[in-house]
């Protein structure tokens, strides 16, 4: 934990040279490694602030990367994002972020594509399954919870095409506790 807080230190010191109408790109890298720290540290220290640093710095990253002239980067900083949204509304146990975060997940397979980068694709779609079923629980919706089992079974797809199945035992658990959400609705 003590290096993600020296990393956001350091990130800090670099923005003191990267300044954004100078370096844009590298003042964008430096806040989405900003976001990536917060996010990191979240899980073990004052969840809720450093939850809504990620976020922050991934959106200022995000005003300046994009598909176009970064598009790894803009990838990469939306998955971020999305992260910090996802699991600040589940630590509040609400649905107040989970379009923004819908949003910049469904970002990330416009870059990292079921062909070219199957896991990455994967992990996008758990991440979108994710958000889905945080939104059926809150809201007891049966449609919502179908939905994260759909993006559930795409991830496992995309483990199998990259022939990458550590992730999949995860994806069947929550496939199961899914079914049975659903069989007590």
């Amino acid at each position: 934990p003590s290096r993600y807080a020296e990393a956001i230190d350091a990130y800090n010191e670099a923005l003191k040279e990267y300044l954004r109408d100078r370096v844009p790109e590298q003042w964008a890298l430096a806040q989405s490694n900003i976001g990536k720290s917060h996010l990191a540290l979240a899980r073990t220290e004052n969840a809720s602030e450093n939850l809504k640093a990620a976020i922050a710095a991934q959106r200022l990253a995000l005003e300046v990367l994009t598909i176009d002239n970064a598009a790894i980067d803009w990838a990469n900083a939306n998955d971020g994002l999305g992260m910090a949204l996802l699991n600040l509304g589940s630590m509040e146990m609400t649905s107040a972020y989970s379009e923004e975060a819908e949003m910049a997940f469904q970002n990330v397979p416009k870059v990292f594509t079921r062909e070219k980068q199957p896991l990455q694709w994967a992990f996008a779609q758990n991440n979108l399954g994710d958000v889905y079923w945080n939104r059926g629980v809150l809201s007891r919706n049966k449609a919502l919870l179908e939905q994260s089992l759909t993006f559930f079974d795409a991830a496992k797809e995309g483990l199998q095409l990259a022939g990458n199945l550590m992730m999949a035992p995860l994806l069947d658990q929550k496939i199961k506790v899914v079914q049975q959400q659903l069989a007590a609705l």
